[in-house]
């Protein structure tokens, strides 16, 4: 699994095209199906430090734009159970 990273056009490029291309970026990470971190940690039931992980080893896809990072929602039934460990609950101890 990789990161979808939209990256700037290199070379000579015309206004319109950048304008396109920067249009693109934006609503990819402004799609309503689309997960932030935290939403998509909610659903897994892990920290935000666990999808980060997840997606900086590629075993989460994403998107990314500069530093947005927004998760597919299909991409959570991607991940595989044995990469996360659940948090625990607040006040819970080991005896």
């Amino acid at each position: 699994m990789a990161a979808l990273v939209a990256k700037a056009p290199t070379g000579e490029v015309s206004l319109d095209h950048a304008r396109l291309f920067l249009a693109e970026a934006i609503s990819a990470c402004e799609a309503k199906d689309s997960l932030t971190v935290p939403e998509a940690a909610e659903r897994l039931g892990v920290c935000t430090k666990t999808i980060y992980t997840l997606v900086s080893k590629g075993q989460l896809d994403c998107i990314r734009v500069g530093r947005t990072i927004r998760i597919p929602p299909e991409a959570l039934r991607k991940v595989q159970p044995t990469s996360i460990k659940p948090k625990r609950a607040v006040g819970f101890q080991h005896f």
